[in-house]
């Protein structure tokens, strides 16, 4: 409903801004569930930071396997 509203301005903004040759970064409330969909619905983002979420989802899961997963989602969105 409101998410793929939502992405969908996040896209317009993004090809906006990069159309001036700036890199589009996203972060805040990113996670393994949703970095995804965002990188899908946004293909101009060019860089995720991921650390605070990498971190905290670690804290339940191995780190290795965190950072697996984190690739895992990030490769598939560009595919």
């Amino acid at each position: 409903k409101n998410r793929a509203r939502t992405t969908g301005q996040y896209r317009e903004v993004a090809k906006r801004i990069a159309s001036h040759g700036i890199a589009i970064n996203a972060g805040h409330d990113l996670n393994s569930k949703n970095v995804r969909y965002l990188l899908k619905s946004v293909p101009e983002i060019v860089e995720c930071s991921i650390g605070h979420a990498l971190i905290s989802e670690s804290l339940y899961m191995e780190f290795q396997k965190t950072v697996r997963q984190y690739l895992k989602e990030m490769r598939a969105a560009r595919i």
